[in-house]
């Protein structure tokens, strides 16, 4: 696994100068597992790395009259295309950026590889060994749609299930906190609950990285709060990147060095054909 990188993407609404605490937090944690093997993607370095025209192509989900919805169902569905685009190129893991890393879990992936050639969990959690068909197939899919399925890009649960050669199920022990299965997108707010003990929510200690729900979670203050409120708050969530690093200091200072980098980032610079 000499070569291989964990990717993540980041693009920012342009009406916004601020971005989540727990989004900052949660990219410093995927750097600070996987080191050198994370590359950050971004509007302005994706045809760096993936030979895709993204000027002439707009990945959305439905076209709404709400600049502001509308410009984020451009950049989920971009995102959703970069995953797959990306590795079907060049292999490699994805994690969205709302995900915590709490620690390096290269030896299982390795394993799994050693069976079989894609791991997977989900659109937001997966790895292929390196170019893949059937991710391929899954990006082609999504450049053929006229617009993109939300939860289910290029029909990628549809086309992975039943490929029991090439696909290795993740284990929940290696994604789920509550080592019972039991944690999704309705259980979220377990994550935000105040005053509770930090064990009552990652009670699975083997544990290696929790997907967020930034959609669900953006609605609470704790989006607007600068990263030392946010830790500073007495939540499940801001203890867990203490857990990773109790020094407030570390996500502080790492968080702001992101924030310079990616609070610029927009999907569409002003020069873009499609603004």
């Amino acid at each position: 696994m000499s070569d291989f990188r964990v990717i993540s993407f980041w693009a920012t609404l342009s009406n916004k100068t601020h971005i989540p605490p727990y989004i900052l937090c949660g990219l410093v944690s995927i750097k600070r597992a996987f080191q050198d093997r994370f590359l950050l993607l971004t509007p302005n370095t994706l045809e760096d790395h993936i030979d895709f025209d993204f000027q002439k192509r707009v990945f959305f989900f439905a076209a709404s009259a709400d600049k502001e919805k509308d410009e984020l169902s451009r950049i989920v569905g971009t995102s959703d295309f970069v995953r797959f685009a990306y590795i079907a190129q060049h292999g490699g893991m994805w994690l969205d950026a709302d995900s915590i890393v709490l620690r390096n879990f290269e030896k299982e992936l390795q394993s799994m590889f050693s069976a079989k050639p894609i791991a997977w969990q989900c659109e937001a959690l997966f790895a292929a060994q390196g170019p893949h068909p059937d991710i391929d197939q899954i990006k082609r899919n999504m450049i053929e749609a006229p617009r993109q399925l939300f939860g289910n890009p290029g029909e990628c649960k549809t086309y992975l299930n039943g490929r029991n050669d090439d696909v290795s199920l993740m284990p929940s022990s290696l994604w789920d906190p509550t080592g019972n299965q039991s944690y999704s997108a309705k259980t979220w707010e377990r994550s935000i609950a105040s005053g509770n003990d930090l064990d009552t929510f990652l009670e699975n200690p083997e544990c290696a990285v929790i997907k967020l729900y930034n959609s669900s979670i953006s609605q609470n203050d704790l989006s607007d709060l600068s990263v030392r409120e946010f830790l500073e708050r007495d939540t499940i969530l801001g203890k867990l990147f203490l857990h990773i690093e109790p020094s407030i200091e570390f996500w502080v200072e790492k968080g702001e060095e992101l924030h310079q980098g990616l609070v610029g980032e927009h999907m569409w610079p002003a020069t873009h054909p499609y603004v």
